[in-house]
């Protein structure tokens, strides 16, 4: 069950977090749920003040992921159709 929560804070301190949360593809809501959550696993509070820019962030090698995705799409299409094919059978024989 959800509920409610009202905080009083500076206004750009607001603005910054809501922007924040744009560049992180989230909203605010799920920001402090994630902090709250992750201070509650680890029963401590944290925080890191290395700015985002200074992170190394490996891109994503995804050259083989439509092969990939293709590969497992007509697999799984392929067992479909037999599986149909089976039920149809198995029903025009009864």
């Amino acid at each position: 069950m959800k509920t409610m929560m009202t905080i009083s804070i500076e206004k750009e301190l607001k603005e910054s977090f809501i922007n924040l949360a744009k560049e992180l593809w989230t909203n605010p809501t799920n920001l402090i749920n994630m902090f709250m959550k992750s201070s509650i696993n680890s029963r401590t509070i944290s925080f890191n003040r290395q700015p985002i820019s200074n992170l190394e962030i490996e891109p994503l090698d995804t050259q083989d992921w439509w092969e990939d995705f293709n590969k497992k799409s007509y697999e799984l299409t392929t067992k479909m159709s037999d599986l149909l094919k089976t039920r149809k059978n198995e029903y025009n024989n009864n």
